[in-house]
């Protein structure tokens, strides 16, 4: 083989191996157009009728497809039709599907560390914890976790923190840690059960579907929600206080491409997937905070009654939920895994992003 021809095999392997590696992507020059077309099959639990696909994914899809120039094409098969939220990450490990959705708190065994995103009082909003664990995803949970399963996020969301939605027989609000003692609460995952305990309430575990019924007839004085999730089960028709602030909890969730899928894509390809996903899950974390703040609107006009914690007081709930965080980190450093240096690199994030918006403004 002449000597050109070496160096240019040799060159075009380096610059493959700087384009795939490492959790943080860099820029990689653009690539010719071979005249390929990628098909993306992708496999999801939502349905397609939900409001993080209308809103979220379906415009991620149509975002690279467009700008791929028809390169990219999607398979979207939502609802469950490849396999249930718990089989999601293994769908996408294997092969079975290109992409899929995977939500840490379904999974937690296997990505325990991206469940930081579902501790109190992680981040104030879905535009920011979506974006925040968009960029550490890409970073040191991309190196800690993704990156072992052969899996890459390349698109993210995230719900608005959940509060809490309840009747007293007093009619008086929950402004403090204290108020909550005595009460029973349905509670969404293991954060909020034990948040709650730790303030001195009930916390009780019943499918969401169940909810309505159980404040109806008393059997729970109310429940753990986001502003945006009370309309899918009904609960603002019966539902009269709302103590904003508390973020008992977060929910998140990433679309994850396979490595080896990824890998076949040119450069520019893998490129413009990533930059996509940034500029999408930013769009959809705009969108469901002020969806959120839309519903909040819609309530209290309906008759619901919400009080705003000042900063004084989100403090005292989170001092009062801070055992569970601690909890978190000596659960999963015992297994050791990194628990400390993730939370303080959240934080960290959290409080970049936020500073970022604000400066916008």
């Amino acid at each position: 083989m002449a000597i050109r021809s070496i160096m240019a095999l040799l060159l075009g392997v380096v610059f493959l191996v700087s384009a795939c590696g490492g959790g943080g992507q860099k820029s990689a020059a653009p690539a010719k157009d071979d005249g390929k077309v990628y098909k993306v099959k992708v496999a999801d639990a939502f349905p397609a009728t939900h409001f993080f696909t209308v809103n979220g994914l379906n415009k991620y899809m149509k975002m690279v497809e467009e700008r791929s120039r028809g390169r990219i094409k999607f398979e979207h098969y939502p609802g469950g039709q490849l396999g249930k939220q718990v089989d999601m990450i293994e769908l996408v490990k294997n092969g079975v599907a290109d992409m899929a959705v995977v939500g840490p708190s379904y999974v937690s065994g296997k990505v325990p560390l991206s469940n930081v995103f579902d501790l109190p009082g992680i981040y104030p909003n879905s535009r920011v914890g979506a974006e925040a664990f968009w960029h550490l995803s890409q970073g040191v949970l991309y190196d800690e976790e993704f990156k072992k399963h052969k899996i890459r996020p390349v698109y993210n969301m995230a719900y608005n923190p959940n509060d809490l939605f309840y009747n007293t027989s007093s009619g008086k609000f929950i402004t403090k840690p204290a108020d909550v003692k005595g009460m029973r609460f349905r509670v969404p995952g293991v954060s909020a059960e034990m948040g709650m305990s730790n303030m001195g309430g009930a916390p009780v575990s019943i499918v969401p579907q169940e909810m309505y019924e159980a404040v109806l007839r008393g059997t729970v004085d109310g429940c753990v929600l986001a502003f945006e999730a009370l309309d899918q089960y009904k609960m603002q028709e019966i539902i009269k206080l709302a103590t904003k602030g508390v973020n008992m909890n977060g929910w998140i969730a990433t679309y994850c491409v396979n490595e080896r899928f990824f890998a076949t894509l040119p450069p520019d390809l893998q490129k413009l997937m990533l930059d996509c996903g940034l500029e999408a899950t930013i769009n959809l974390g705009d969108y469901v905070t002020k969806v959120g703040e839309d519903y909040q609107a819609q309530y209290e006009r309906g008759g619901m009654k919400v009080y705003t914690l000042n900063a004084a007081e989100q403090k005292a709930f989170r001092d009062a939920t801070d055992p569970v965080v601690q909890n978190w980190v000596k659960t999963q450093a015992a297994k050791g895994l990194p628990a400390q240096k993730v939370l303080d690199a959240t934080r960290a994030k959290v409080a970049e992003v936020e500073k970022s918006i604000a400066s916008k403004k």
